[in-house]
C-alpha cells in the first residue's frame, strides 16, 4: 500500500469545479445492531468527478474519486474514497483509504485495500487479487475474489460469493446466497449461512455457527459456541463444538465428533470414528457410528416420531463401546462393543454384542438381543 503524500496530487488539473453538488446515493436500511454503517462519511471538499468515459493512468490523489460514467484505471491507484454509480475497471491494485461504494459493475485485476469506512458493492463485482480491509464489507450483488479476504469487521453477502483462498473475518459473517471458500474460513464472531456453503480447508468459528443450506467442509470444523445445521452437513475431518450441536438434516463426519454441551441428531447421521459429549446425546434418526460413544446420557431412537418399522437392517449401529455416566435407552439400535451406564433400557429392535455393565437398573424388551449383564458398583463403572 502506497504511503499518502499531501504534497502530491496527480490529477489537480483534471478537476477545477470545486463546488459541484455531491452525488446522491440510496442508503441501505440495516438492522445489525452490533455494527454502525456511517453513511454520512466526511466527503473531501474537492473530489475528482467522472461523469463520462475516461481512462486514468493510475497513481495517487489525496481526495475522493466519484464515477457516474465509466472509468478504466490502467495501473495501481490510490485515493481517499471511491464512489461509483457507473462501471469501474482497474488493471492494477486499488487503495481507497475511506472505503468504496459501488452500485455499478466493479472489476479489479489486482487487489483492493481500504483503511476505514465501508466497502459496499451493490452490483456484480470481480476482484482477482486479495481484499484486505480494516473495515466491514457488504455485497448485495455476486462477488468473486480470486485471492484471500481479510475484513476487520462485519462481512455481509446477500448474493453468491466466491473466495479463491482464505477468508479471515474479525466480525460476523452473514451469507444469504451461495458461499464458496478455497482455503481456511476463520470468523472471530458468528457465522450465518442461509444458502449453500463449501469450504475447502478448515472452518474455525469463534462464535456460533448456523447453516440452513447445505454445508460442506473438506477440513475440520471448530466452533466455540453452538452449531446448528438444518440441511445436510458433510465434514471430512473432526467436528469440535464447545457448545451444543444440533443437526436436523443428514450429518456426516469423516473423523471424530465432539460437542461439549450436548448433541441432537434429528436426521440421519454418520460418524466415522468417535462421538462424545459431556452432556446428553439424543439420536432420533438412523445413525452409524464407527467407534465409541461417550456421554452423560444416551438416547437412540426412543424420541423418534411417526410410524416405526422395527427392522434390524434399518437400525442404528455403534461399532465400538458405549460409556455413559447416567442413563442409556436404545430402540432400533445395536452396540457391537461393551455398554456401561448406571441405568440401561433396551427397547424393540435393540441389542448389545459385548457385556452390559450397570449400577442401578437394567431392563430389556423380550425381543432385545444381548449377552452378559453384570451389575457393578458405581466406582467400578
Amino acid at each position: 500500500m502506497t504511503e499518502k503524500n499531501d504534497d502530491y496530487d496527480l490529477y489537480d488539473e483534471l478537476d477545477e469545479e470545486e463546488n459541484e453538488e455531491e452525488m446522491e446515493e440510496d442508503e441501505e436500511d440495516d438492522n445489525d445492531e452490533d455494527y454502525m454503517d456511517d453513511e454520512d462519511d466526511e466527503i473531501s471538499a474537492s473530489p475528482m468527478k467522472i461523469s463520462g468515459s475516461m481512462r486514468l493512468p493510475g497513481g495517487k490523489i489525496n481526495r475522493d474519486l466519484r464515477v457516474s460514467g465509466s472509468v478504466l484505471i490502467e495501473s495501481d491507484f490510490e485515493c481517499e474514497h471511491l464512489r461509483a454509480s457507473g462501471s469501474v475497471n482497474a488493471l492494477g491494485n486499488i487503495t481507497a483509504h475511506n472505503g468504496v461504494k459501488s452500485s455499478g459493475s466493479f472489476n479489479c485485476k489486482g487487489s483492493l485495500f481500504s483503511d476505514d469506512g465501508i466497502v459496499k458493492l451493490t452490483s456484480s463485482s470481480n476482484i482477482e487479487g486479495d481484499v484486505i480491509l480494516e473495515c466491514m464489507i457488504r455485497a448485495s450483488g455476486s462477488l468473486h475474489i480470486g485471492g484471500s479476504l481479510h475484513a476487520e469487521d462485519l462481512a455481509k453477502f446477500s448474493s453468491s460469493v466466491e473466495i479463491g483462498s482464505d477468508a479471515v473475518i474479525d466480525g460476523d459473517i452473514k451469507v444469504s446466497g451461495r458461499f464458496s471458500c478455497g482455503g481456511l474460513l476463520n470468523s472471530e464472531r458468528d457465522a450465518h449461512f442461509s444458502g449453500s456453503a463449501d469450504i475447502e480447508k478448515d472452518c474455525v468459528i469463534n462464535g456460533g455457527l448456523h447453516s440452513s443450506g447445505s454445508f460442506k467442509c473438506n477440513g475440520m470444523v471448530q466452533v466455540e459456541e453452538n452449531a446448528h445445521f438444518s440441511s445436510s452437513a458433510d465434514v471430512k475431518n473432526d467436528v469440535l463444538i464447545s457448545g451444543f450441536l444440533h443437526s436436523s438434516g443428514s450429518f456426516t463426519c469423516g473423523s471424530s465428533c465432539e460437542a461439549e454441551a450436548g448433541v441432537k441428531f434429528s436426521g440421519s447421521s454418520r460418524i466415522k470414528e468417535n462421538l462424545s459429549s459431556d452432556m446428553t446425546i439424543d439420536i432420533m434418526g438412523r445413525a452409524k457410528i464407527g467407534k465409541n460413544v461417550t456421554a452423560s446420557d444416551l438416547y437412540m431412537g426412543v424420541h423418534s416420531k411417526g410410524i416405526k418399522i422395527h427392522l434390524e437392517s434399518r437400525a442404528s449401529q455403534i461399532g465400538g463401546s458405549v460409556s455413559v455416566k447416567n442413563q442409556v435407552q436404545l430402540e432400533d439400535a445395536y452396540v457391537k462393543g461393551d455398554l456401561r451406564a448406571r441405568t440401561v433400557e433396551l427397547f424393540k429392535n435393540s441389542g448389545v454384542t459385548g457385556t452390559i455393565y450397570y449400577v442401578d437398573e437394567f431392563e430389556a424388551h423380550k425381543d432385545a438381543k444381548y449377552g452378559d449383564v453384570v451389575r457393578v458398583d458405581l466406582e467400578d463403572l
